[in-house]
């Protein structure tokens, strides 16, 4: 009988592993499927059904151990718990973070440095949302970010992020991270025809 229930407990293991695996995470990297805890609950409930087994097929001993294996079972689900709460927790401030640098990042550019930072990595205070793209021109400027994407000033004062060829690498290290040049003076250097083409074609565009 314990073999059997070890068994489905594997099986209910390896069904929720892929979840785990994959990492299910909404755009802020909130867990959403509580892979961890959801397997660590499962695990508890087999625990428990073999304590209500050993005590009808089983000697004292039998039911000690189950006991004891339920207690453990318990421990690492409190755990797995308490730790997706604080992960849960710790992406909400680091959304709100988020939310506040962008708003600071209006003041700050490639001649006014963020002070935290020692300079201006448009990154750190890019916005999302349903903005509509506008087809940048060469007196555009555009900075690079900490994570290699390329980003521009929206009318308002956010940053957007490029689209197009510009984003999909055109530019190779024409500009530093934490950088910033005109489409202007890049379009003047080795890259100018093809920039000069994407530019003209209307696929240069923020977004």
């Amino acid at each position: 009988m314990r073999n059997l229930m070890i068994s489905i407990a594997a099986l209910a293991l390896l069904a929720v592993a892929p979840a785990a695996a994959r990492g299910d995470h909404d755009k802020h990297g909130r867990d959403t499927n509580r892979g961890d805890v959801v397997a660590s609950g499962q695990r508890l409930q087999d625990e428990r059904q073999d304590v209500r087994d050993a005590r009808r097929y089983g000697t004292r001993n039998d039911v000690r151990q189950e006991k004891f294996d339920v207690e453990r079972a318990r421990q690492a689900y409190q755990q797995d718990n308490r730790d997706w709460k604080n992960n849960q927790k710790r992406a909400r401030q680091e959304q709100r973070a988020n939310a506040r640098d962008w708003q600071r990042g209006r003041n700050y550019g490639w001649n006014r440095p963020d002070p935290r930072y020692n300079g201006y990595y448009a990154d750190n205070y890019y916005r999302s949302g349903n903005y509509r793209p506008y087809q940048l021109s060469a007196g555009d400027r555009i900075y690079r970010g900490n994570d290699n994407r390329y980003y521009c000033r929206r009318s308002d004062g956010t940053t957007g992020l490029i689209i197009g060829a510009i984003g999909g690498g055109v530019l190779g290290n024409t500009i530093a991270p934490g950088g910033s040049k005109t489409l202007g003076a890049i379009i003047g250097g080795s890259l100018g025809a093809i920039l000069g083409n994407s530019i003209g074609s209307g696929n240069v565009t923020c977004r």
